[in-house]
């Protein structure tokens, strides 16, 4: 994890990741817990609901960008991610419908 993040968020309301990107603003500045696919490469970083996007391919509306999850971290996985929502940072080159700066990441069961 990267040290940007707030760590001490409060209680997080869990959230469906299309909820989240539908209704972004309900959620805005909110800790919240959210499950979805996290795919990092080169200049992306995104969570989305389904496995397997091709991140140089994908409609960005379909998705989140990830805020401080380790640059080193490889690979897909799915996940659960707990942080700070806001639609103010849309991530690089504002093309996401907003942005989870995250506090805690835990593999999803």
């Amino acid at each position: 994890m990267n040290s940007f993040c707030e760590r001490h968020i409060g209680v997080p309301q869990s959230v469906d990741l299309g909820e989240l990107i539908s209704n972004g603003h309900r959620y805005e500045g909110r800790a919240v817990t959210v499950s979805g696919y996290y795919r990092p490469v080169f200049e992306h970083s995104a969570l989305y609901q389904h496995a397997g996007v091709d991140p140089y391919t994908a409609d960005f509306s379909q998705g989140i960008w990830v805020d401080g999850i380790s640059p080193f971290f490889d690979g897909e996985a799915h996940v659960l991610l707990t942080g700070i929502y806001t639609q103010k940072s849309q991530g690089h080159l504002a093309q996401w419908p907003g942005s989870l700066c995250v506090a805690q990441m835990r593999l999803a069961s």
